[in-house]
């Protein structure tokens, strides 16, 4: 269950745990907070004063929202701390912002293709990952998996759709392309964009 926003001076439960939060700075207390309270405020406030990189990195592992561990993951610098955390969760948002965080650049390089790789992910977040890497091979095998997935794909949201389109706009592989003609609804954008890709190759 996500934290809730609280309203200042009408929520004594709340009040009193953001003048707690205030006025300590032991990092165990801190972290107690951010795993105990139901008040996205207080957790904010608690999460900003911790510096301790093992207790963020366990409230990112452990968070119960993507709001609450990208604010904990904002803190983190120890990079040995980025790629543990990278390694045991899943989300794939999480981990775009893991590898944006990482100074060698080659471990950035491969998490992006780990993420891009992913067919469990969205097409959005992989399609993403894909345009931080190098790698125009796997470009092509992710954007061919992607394709074959639209028929059978739930939408949700125009960042989607738009992940498959830019999937199709750089496929290569006419064949895919053909079935992703065949099997798309006329008259959408996926089938105007297969439509599209199909005469530039031939052209």
């Amino acid at each position: 269950m996500g934290l809730i926003a609280i309203v200042p001076g009408r929520d004594k439960k709340a009040d009193k745990e953001l003048k707690e939060v205030e006025k300590t700075d032991c990092q165990k207390k801190l972290a107690k907070y951010c795993k105990e309270t139901q008040y996205w405020d207080v957790y904010r406030a608690a999460v900003t004063k911790i510096t301790d990189q093992d207790l963020l990195a366990e409230l990112v592992i452990n968070s119960r929202d993507g709001d609450s561990a990208i604010k904990a993951l904002q803190n983190i610098q120890d990079q040995n701390k980025l790629i543990e955390i990278a390694r045991n969760v899943r989300h794939g948002y999480l981990r775009m912002e893991i590898a944006a965080k990482l100074i060698d650049k080659d471990i950035a390089q491969k998490l992006y293709s780990e993420i891009a790789e992913d067919g469990a992910e969205s097409f959005a977040i992989r399609v993403e990952a894909l345009e931080k890497t190098q790698d125009q091979d796997l470009c092509q095998l992710v954007y061919t998996d992607i394709a074959k997935k639209i028929e059978n794909h739930s939408f949700n949201g125009t960042d989607e759709v738009d992940a498959a389109i830019k999937a199709i706009e750089h496929l290569t592989d006419q064949d895919i392309l053909a079935d992703v003609l065949k099997n798309s609804r006329p008259n959408t954008s996926i089938h105007f964009a297969a439509k599209y890709r199909i005469s530039e190759l031939n052209k």
